[in-house]
């Protein structure tokens, strides 16, 4: 369900099967090189060797993938909550933990990860993001969270949007200069302009035809999983998204990665479709 890059293969968090370590480097061919069971990775970051796994209530599982053929657990930290969301910055892991909010992990030793300070939300944290010294937290009914992380020990809430909309329910986030754009379930694609943190405005909006899931920029495309669909929106306005086109998928997603040759879509159900983006 979730994706991570790095050398030319994409590491696939592939929900109660594990994760799997696939080949992208020729062409239109994915070839899977290694795989490794664990409960349910829900999300990946990858740095050189090693991979970061959210396992759902199992916590944080870290992974030696430096023989891809047979990668090793080396390292792992339980959570409170169900690890649905990763984001590294240097030697720090922020997870977004479900109910029990965001955690910050040191990752300086990988055999031997430690929380050392976390943060509840009042919503559900699916997914996270940074910007800066900042954090974006999705945090499904509870909206968009904003987190000065600039003091690891001692982060904390600067500002948060919940919009009024029953059906607003934050699942992905990923920001452009000053504008957040959030992947809100049934209340679509919202626009926020984050020029003042402790006051985040929504200033745009668009519909998707059915759930919005997840986000990721471009340059000037947002690129939006909606249920069984991709949509790729022109944001060159942010104010005024417009879709070019989309892509239907065999399955519904739930994660996307982007870069100019592709985008990288992790289905619900498994597996990773992979869409021309040249």
């Amino acid at each position: 369900r979730g994706l991570g890059d790095v050398y030319k293969r994409q590491y696939l968090a592939n929900g109660y099967t594990g994760i799997k370590i696939l080949d992208i480097s020729n062409g239109n061919e994915i070839a899977t090189v290694g795989q490794l069971n664990t409960y349910r990775a829900l999300d990946i970051e990858a740095r050189d060797n090693l991979l970061y796994v959210a396992d759902d209530w199992a916590g944080l599982k870290i992974i030696d993938v430096s023989s891809p053929g047979s990668p090793q657990i080396i390292g792992s930290s339980d959570t409170p909550g169900y690890a649905e969301g990763l984001q590294l910055n240097n030697e720090l892991l922020y997870i977004a933990d479900g109910e029990s909010g965001v955690r910050a992990v040191d990752v300086s030793k990988p055999v031997s990860p430690r929380e050392i300070a976390a943060i509840d939300t009042p919503g559900y944290a699916y997914d996270l993001t940074m910007s800066g010294s900042s954090l974006f937290v999705a945090d499904g009914k509870g909206g968009v969270r904003i987190l000065d992380a600039s003091n690891p020990l001692a982060f904390h809430e600067v500002g948060n949007f919940v919009a009024d909309d029953s059906k607003f329910d934050v699942r992905g986030i990923d920001i452009i200069g000053r504008y957040a754009l959030v992947a809100a379930g049934y209340s679509g694609l919202h626009v926020l302009d984050i020029s003042d943190l402790s006051n985040p405005v929504k200033v745009g909006v668009f519909k998707t035809k059915r759930s919005a899931l997840a986000v990721k920029v471009l340059r000037n495309r947002a690129y939006v999983v909606d249920s069984d669909k991709v949509r790729i929106l022109d944001i060159s306005s942010p104010t005024a998204p417009k879709e070019l086109r989309e892509h239907a998928l065999p399955v519904n997603a739930s994660r996307i990665q982007v870069d100019s040759k592709g985008l990288y879509v992790a289905g619900r159900e498994g597996g990773l479709m992979v869409i021309d983006n040249s």
